[in-house]
């Protein structure tokens, strides 16, 4: 988040391919909620309820740091692969399953962020209002900080 911040956040390979989320928050909760219903069976896929793609993931993460889209500046596939091994830059960042939180839905479980933009403007939110996290955020809030006065000033 500090880079992006800082500098923008850029699409990973192609940005078209599906990119599962979910908040810590709920996913805390997801899990709490499986326990304690004994209805729950099965595999259950704790995501977000929102598809989205790689771009659109982008494109929410840099307006809830306030910050730009490097639309022409995709990070390659192959700079992917050599940062994250080849198995794991294909089957997370290059081509990750769409996946649904089916049963969960089907279940009644209510998701407290439906949308990434929600769930990321939360996240930002709570790391600018840490204190004694053990993290310095120090250089993600000064960029926040930058970016919301160009934001305030255009």
């Amino acid at each position: 988040m500090p880079q992006t911040a800082l500098t923008g956040a850029t699409e990973v390979g192609t940005g078209d391919q599906p990119f599962p989320w979910v908040h810590m928050d709920d996913a805390v909760s997801a899990v709490n909620f499986m326990i304690e219903n004994e209805s729950v069976s099965g595999p259950v896929n704790v995501v977000g309820p929102q598809i989205v793609d790689n771009s659109q993931f982008t494109e929410a993460l840099a307006d809830a740091c306030m910050s730009c889209v490097l639309k022409n500046m995709p990070l390659p596939a192959f700079v992917v692969r050599l940062l994250y091994g080849t198995e794991r830059a294909d089957n997370i960042l290059l081509d990750s399953p769409k996946v649904q939180p089916q049963t969960l839905l089907d279940l009644g479980f209510q998701f407290q962020h439906q949308t990434i933009d929600s769930a990321l403007k939360h996240v930002v939110s709570v790391l600018m209002e840490s204190k004694d996290s053990g993290f310095d955020y120090s250089a993600l809030k000064w960029a926040l900080e930058r970016n919301k006065k160009r934001k305030n000033t255009q």
